[in-house]
């Protein structure tokens, strides 16, 4: 009777420790249907991370988690952040949790930024200009400046 007894309990001890409580399913693109790749599950309890995966090629995911009542939170870059509160999962079950993910649709406008040079011909000026900076001064041996301004292009002096 104990051989018989001490088997059973066995073969039950056993069936539990097999039996698996489980969260997967498929993340999509809500628009599109189209699956998507690497996107990040997190599972929290009353406030609490318990565990996260990635969707794998095929934009499926797995958990293996203790039966209970989670929050789950879906990331993936580009979307919508989905999380959905009270998911209760049962012991000994395989609860199945398909989640399309929106797409925003935000446009980021960028500017570019140049360089600002001076226009090599002012049409709104009417005379002409130079301007000699110091540092093409000092090396000229004459200090004089009627010998400076001598130097510009288009200037000549009368007497």
């Amino acid at each position: 009777m104990n051989k018989l007894f001490l088997l059973l309990s066995l073969i039950c001890f056993s069936q539990s420790s097999f039996s698996q409580t489980s969260l997967g399913g498929t993340i999509t693109d809500a628009a599109t249907g189209e699956e998507l790749i690497g996107a990040n599950i997190m599972l929290s309890q009353n406030g609490n991370f318990v565990t996260g995966t990635s969707t794998d090629f095929d934009g499926n995911y797995r958990l293996t988690i203790d039966p209970g009542v989670y929050t789950i939170k879906v990331y993936y870059v580009g979307f919508v952040p989905e999380i959905i509160e009270s998911v209760s999962v049962e012991i000994e079950q395989i609860a199945q949790l398909d989640i399309a993910m929106k797409n925003p649709k935000i446009i980021i406008c960028g500017f570019v930024c140049g360089e600002y040079k001076i226009p090599l011909l002012r049409v709104s000026e009417t005379s002409s200009g130079l301007i000699i900076p110091d540092y093409s001064i000092r090396p000229m041996s004459t200090k004089k400046v009627r010998d400076i301004i001598a130097t510009a292009p288009g200037v000549t002096f009368s007497r």
